[in-house]
């Protein structure tokens, strides 16, 4: 599993994908401490982090197919 991660991170790395770290906002301390601490291991691929106002990890990617939402804007943004 280490070494899964590991090509992952250099994958994106070397192919400059775009990375973002999304969490709901209604989401556990826990969650967000997560979210923040990988987003820090992984700083070299400057990771955007957004919380969702009012999700959760069943709702979070709600936003996917509403045009306009933050969450669609951010995915929208990463693809063009």
């Amino acid at each position: 599993m280490i070494a899964i991660i590991a090509v992952s991170f250099f994958a994106l790395l070397l192919l400059g994908v775009p990375v973002a770290f999304v969490i709901g906002g209604e989401e556990s301390e826990e969650f967000h401490r997560q979210s923040a601490a990988l987003a820090r291991a992984w700083a070299a691929l400057n990771p955007k982090v957004v919380d969702i106002a009012g999700a959760n990890h069943f709702t979070v990617i709600d936003g996917l197919a509403q045009p306009g939402s933050e969450l669609n804007g951010l995915v929208t943004a990463m693809l063009a």
